[in-house]
C-alpha cells in the first residue's frame, strides 16, 4: 500500500509534519537532553522507556521494542491503515493528497469495502432474528451460547439459498465484482456468481478498530467444510488478525495476559464463561505476525489448544515461531488439556473456576521446550542424549535473548549429561556473512557494522562521502543498497530512511539503530566510519589475497587472476610475488 502513494509526497508530508507534536497530542512528553520521553503508549509501564527524537523524527520504546515515525505512530496508536494515517497527517499539514493516490486505492479497496463488510454483517446478524432462524437458535443454545454473547460478537445466519445475500447488497448499490472481491460470493464456470456462504453460523471478524473484515462460516451439521473462512482480500489476511482481540482491546489496552486458542467457539466459550482475555488464530498455526500484535498489549501469552496430538502439534508450532520474539519481559505459557478436550468443551463442562485452576498450572515455555523434545526418546542412550541436542541447539539458536538462551543451556546440558559451557560454546560459533546480512539483528550483526549504520542513519549526509569506498566491498550488501538510497534519493532525514524500509525484515532494525546513543562528536563519529569502512575493504582485500596465494600454490592461477594478485600485491609489497 505505501508503494502507491507517491514517495516524493511521502517524503514532503514527513518534513511538514513533527512528530513531537503529533505524540505531545497523544502522550505527556518530558524534555530528555535533546530527546523526549514519556511513558510507553503501547504497554503497560512505570518507568519510562518511550523516547523521541525531535532531530531524527523517530520514536522508539526500550521496553517492548515498537519504533518508527510519525506515519508508523499514527497508524500504531489509531490503529489505523497505512493510507489512512497519510491522510490524517496530510489534513493536519493542510497538504492536498496527488490525485494518483484515489486512482491507485479505488474505493472498494478501503472505506466502501469496509462499508460492504459492515452490510453483510448486518444482513446475516438479521436473519438470525427472523422466525425461519429457529433451528439455527437451536444448535447455538445446544451449544451453550447464550443470545447476550451472539449478540456481543454479532453473530449471524447465511440463509441456504444461492442468493440472498447477492440481492440483498445489490439494493444497497454494491456491485457483484465489489462483492466477489471483498470474498462474499463464488463464481461457477459459466460465469454466475453466487452466496459463498450458505446454511452456516457466521462469525464476523473485527480488525482492531472494530470494523468488519472478514467472515467464518460453521455449519449446522457434519457437512464438510465445518468451517468456511473469508479469501485474502485488501483489507483481510488472515495471518495478522485474530479472532476477538478487538473485544479485549477496545476498552482496556494492556492486559496481564492473553490466552491463545484456535477456533471461534472456544473464544465465545471462555468469554461467557468470564474469561475474557482470549482471542483465537482463525483455524490457522500461529505466526510471527499474531506474536508481534499480541505483545503490544500483554507481556504474557498463554496457548491454549485441543487435547490431542494435533493440539499439542499446534503448541510446538506456536513455540518454535515465538522463541526469536521473546524477551526476559515476555514469557509463553501452555495449557495442556486433557485427551479429546477442547477449550470449549473443558470449560462447559468445569466452569470459570476449573478452567483458572488449569491455566494456574500451565507450563512455562522452558518446561515445555524440554518435555515435547524428550518425547519419544530414551536419555540414557548416547545416540538419543545426541538427537535430543542436536535439535535443542538448532532451536536456541533462533532465541534473540541471551539470558533466555542460558535458562534453556541450563536445561538442556543437564537432560544431554554435557557441561553447560559446551552448549554456550556451540551457541558462539561464527555465523557466515549472508546469515548475518539476512538476519540483520541487534544479536546476529557485528558491531562494527551496526555502528557503521547507526552513523549512516544518524548522519545520512555523509553517506556520499564514503559511497565510493562502500561500492568497492565484495559483500555487505544491504550496508551498500543503504548507502546508494540515502545518496541516489537524497533522504537526509532518519524519518525518510526508515519509512524507505517499511515493511521489510530492516525496519525494526533501522529503528532501534537511529535511536542508538553514540556518545561521541559528529566530527569523529564520520572520523570512525571512514576508517572502519577501509578497515573492512582492506580486510577483504587481504582475504581474497590469502585465497588466491593458495590456489597459486595448489593449481596455479588463470590470466585474469595473476593481474589481480599482482595488482593487490603492489599495494602490498611484503607479501611477496607470485611468478
Amino acid at each position: 500500500m505505501a508503494s502507491q502513494i507517491p514517495r516524493e509526497f511521502i517524503d514532503q508530508l514527513l518534513q511538514k509534519i513533527d512528530i513531537i507534536d503529533i505524540v505531545a497530542s497523544c502522550v505527556s512528553l518530558k524534555k530528555f537532553g535533546a530527546n523526549y520521553k514519556a511513558c510507553c503508549p503501547f504497554h503497560d509501564e512505570k518507568t519510562p522507556s518511550f523516547v523521541v527524537s525531535p532531530t531524527k523524527q523517530i520514536y522508539h520504546c526500550f521496553g517492548c521494542g515498537v519504533g518508527g515515525n510519525v506515519i508508523s505512530f499514527v497508524m500504531e496508536h489509531d490503529r489505523i491503515s497505512f493510507l489512512e494515517a497519510v491522510k490524517h497527517l496530510a489534513q493536519r499539514a493542510h497538504v492536498a493528497l496527488p490525485t494518483d493516490v484515489g486512482r491507485a486505492m479505488p474505493k472498494q479497496s478501503s472505506e466502501r469495502l469496509y462499508d460492504l463488510m459492515q452490510e453483510a454483517s448486518r444482513f446475516y446478524e438479521n436473519q438470525l432474528k427472523i422466525s425461519d432462524a429457529e433451528r439455527v437458535k437451536a444448535y447455538l443454545i445446544q451449544r451453550g451460547l447464550s443470545g447476550a454473547i451472539a449478540k456481543q460478537f454479532g453473530l449471524g445466519y447465511a440463509p441456504a439459498a444461492w442468493e440472498n445475500l447477492l440481492q440483498y447488497l445489490k439494493k444497497k448499490q454494491f456491485s457483484v465484482e465489489e462483492m466477489f472481491n471483498a470474498g462474499l460470493l463464488s463464481k461457477k464456470e459459466s460465469g454466475k456468481y453466487f452466496d459463498k456462504f450458505r446454511d452456516r453460523i457466521m462469525f464476523p471478524i473485527h480488525d482492531r478498530q472494530g470494523r468488519v473484515i472478514a467472515f467464518g462460516g460453521r455449519v449446522l451439521d457434519n457437512t464438510e467444510p465445518k468451517y468456511l473462512n473469508s479469501p485474502e482480500t485488501p483489507i483481510f489476511h488472515k495471518s495478522n488478525q485474530l479472532y476477538g482481540l478487538y473485544h479485549c482491546v477496545k476498552t482496556q489496552r494492556h492486559h496481564d495476559y492473553f490466552i491463545v486458542t484456535e477456533g471461534y467457539m472456544d473464544v465465545l466459550a471462555l468469554v461467557q464463561h468470564g474469561v475474557t482475555q482470549v482471542v483465537g488464530t482463525l483455524g490457522t498455526a500461529t505466526t510471527e505476525q499474531h506474536l508481534q500484535l499480541l505483545f503490544r498489549y500483554t507481556d504474557k501469552i498463554i496457548f491454549c489448544f485441543d487435547g490431542d496430538k494435533a493440539g499439542r502439534k499446534a503448541a510446538w508450532r506456536a513455540l518454535t515461531v515465538s522463541l526469536p520474539k521473546l524477551s526476559a519481559n515476555k514469557s509463553l505459557y501452555f495449557i495442556l488439556l486433557p485427551e479429546g478436550e477442547d477449550p470449549d468443551s473443558f470449560i462447559h463442562q468445569h466452569g470459570q473456576q476449573g478452567f483458572h485452576s488449569l491455566a494456574q498450572q500451565a507450563m512455562s515455555m522452558p518446561d515445555f521446550f524440554i518435555q515435547f523434545l524428550v518425547a519419544g526418546l530414551n536419555l540414557n542412550l548416547a545416540d538419543h542424549r545426541a538427537k535430543f541436542l542436536h535439535h535443542a541447539n538448532q532451536l536456541l539458536q533462533t532465541l534473540s535473548d541471551i539470558e533466555l538462551q542460558r535458562v534453556l543451556a541450563q536445561e538442556i546440558a543437564e537432560r544431554a549429561r554435557v557441561p553447560v559451557g559446551e552448549i554456550i560454546k556451540m551457541l558462539k560459533t561464527p555465523k557466515k556473512q549472508a546469515e548475518v546480512m539476512s538476519r540483520l539483528s541487534q544479536i546476529a550483526m557485528p558491531s562494527h557494522l551496526r555502528k557503521i549504520i547507526a552513523i549512516l542513519l544518524q548522519y545520512p549526509h555523509h553517506a556520499a562521502s564514503v559511497s565510493e569506498i562502500v561500492k568497492e566491498l565484495s559483500s555487505y550488501d544491504f550496508l551498500k543498497e543503504l548507502v546508494n538510497i540515502i545518496v541516489c534519493q537524497k533522504m537526509l532525514t532518519s524519518s525518510a530512511i526508515v519509512e524507505y524500509f517499511r515493511e521489510t525484515s530492516y525496519e525494526k532494525a533501522l529503528v532501534e539503530l537511529a535511536v542508538q546513543p553514540l556518545l561521541l562528536s559528529e566530527e569523529f563519529l564520520v572520523q570512525e566510519l571512514h576508517a572502519m569502512l577501509k578497515k573492512m575493504l582492506s580486510d577483504e582485500k587481504n582475504q581474497a589475497i590469502e585465497i588466491l596465494m593458495t590456489k597459486a600454490q595448489k593449481s596455479g592461477l588463470n590470466f585474469d587472476e595473476k593481474r589481480q594478485l599482482h595488482e593487490w600485491l603492489k599495494q602490498k609489497p611484503k607479501q611477496g610475488n607470485v611468478n
